[in-house]
């Protein structure tokens, strides 16, 4: 019987190391194409404030398990200046 709960333990400890090993992979090859998003977040922002929003780079990587979003040279256009983008 002891046997069983071994091999049960250990099957469960292969899966669930298994299961974690792919989720993070995956959240890597989702953080490696988050440039592709960009368009659609500048949208989504512009929209939101209603204000033309443009952002310079995207990047996003796991701190931990925290996954952590960078927005870097955001340009926000006031309504009364002209749109002056670099």
């Amino acid at each position: 019987m002891k046997h069983y709960l071994t091999r049960f333990a250990r099957h469960v400890m292969f899966w669930t190391l298994l299961t974690l090993a792919g989720g993070l992979i995956g959240v890597h090859f989702l953080f490696a194409s988050i440039e592709n998003y960009k368009a659609d977040l500048e949208m989504q922002l512009s929209q939101a404030i209603d204000a033309p929003v443009k952002i310079g780079q995207l990047r996003a990587k796991l701190r931990g398990l925290t996954p952590e979003i960078r927005l870097l040279h955001l340009n926000i256009a006031d309504e009364n200046q002209p749109e002056t983008y670099k």
